[in-house]
């Protein structure tokens, strides 16, 4: 009775469509190495291209489907990727001192992963990321992760200006974008359907 049971679960989770993620791939059998070189930073950011192209590269690589290269001597296929842009503006203001409270920043890249012949395995002209963060001494909060994976600790906030604050913080809500957004571009061109 037990087998029974257990050879019916089997077929019903089988047929529901559950997958692991990193468990299989849309691309073709052949291409297993990926040259990735570093991302074009169209943004005025500097330093976001290695940022972004490191979240990448470690994304791909972390599921064991492809190899992610650093040259193309080996690769099957290669990721291009274009900072298109980085946007921030003011969510919210400091009551009294009309300094800015919470700030939205935007992601913006376009990606093609195409084989050396030029031939395109997969595309997108515009994928866009984006979070806020607090940019002033009050508004900060220290539990978040984008806190935690800064620079500065809770008990320094008091001691720093809301531009200090702002400028990690808002250094912090790049990375973090950064890996999103490596998640995302993962998600469709390696992984879609699983």
């Amino acid at each position: 009775m037990k087998r029974i049971f257990a050879l019916i679960s089997v077929l019903i989770l089988s047929g529901c469509g559950y997958a692991l993620q990193g468990g299989g791939s849309v691309l073709p059998p052949d291409v297993k190495n990926i040259y990735l070189p570093t991302a074009q930073n169209n943004s005025t950011e500097l330093g976001l291209a290695l940022v972004v192209t490191d979240a990448i590269r470690e994304q791909f690589e972390g599921y064991g489907v492809v190899t992610m290269l650093d040259s193309i001597v080996g690769a099957d296929a290669i990721m291009r990727v274009k900072i298109l842009s980085v946007k921030q503006n003011t969510r919210s203001v400091s009551a009294g001192t009309n300094a800015a409270g919470m700030q939205a920043v935007r992601l913006t890249v376009g990606a093609e992963l195409s084989r050396l012949d030029g031939q395109v395995l997969w595309s997108d002209p515009g994928i866009t990321v984006s979070t806020t963060f607090g940019s002033d001494p009050t508004s900060v909060v220290t539990s978040s992760s984008e806190f935690a994976g800064g620079t500065i600790s809770s008990g320094d906030l008091s001691s720093l200006s809301s531009r200090d604050v702002s400028r990690n913080q808002g250094r912090q809500a790049l990375i973090t974008l950064a890996d999103t957004l490596a998640q995302t571009m993962y998600d469709k061109a390696i992984a879609p359907d699983f």
